[in-house]
């Protein structure tokens, strides 16, 4: 190249981005499990169905757990499935969508 080049000063500082100096990447994904792990919380004891996919994973790439929610926990939830009796832990990173009334 000839080094002439124009620097760029139209962005945006943003301060409240977690940012591992170690692996060089941006962690984005907290603001999302914060958000989800709120809404489970206030909604405990409520039925939900619970849309889950775990990537490289045949048999649970695509699972619907039904239930009630038991309780919250800073990464998972737990539903408990009235007709049946089980109770499924489910980790928040999995889940796609919910469903409720």
């Amino acid at each position: 190249m000839n080094n002439n080049y124009m620097a760029n000063n139209n962005y945006r500082q943003v301060s409240n981005i977690n940012y591992d100096s170690q692996s060089n990447m941006v962690n984005s994904n907290i603001f999302d499990q914060v958000y989800i792990d709120n809404f489970f919380k206030k909604n405990v004891g409520k039925f939900m169905k619970v849309y889950v996919s775990i990537p490289g994973s045949i048999s649970w790439q695509d699972k619907v757990f039904e239930g009630v929610i038991e309780s919250v926990g800073s990464d998972h939830v737990i539903l408990s499935d009235a007709n049946t009796g089980e109770k499924y832990l489910i980790p928040l990173i999995y889940i796609v969508f919910i469903s409720y009334n």
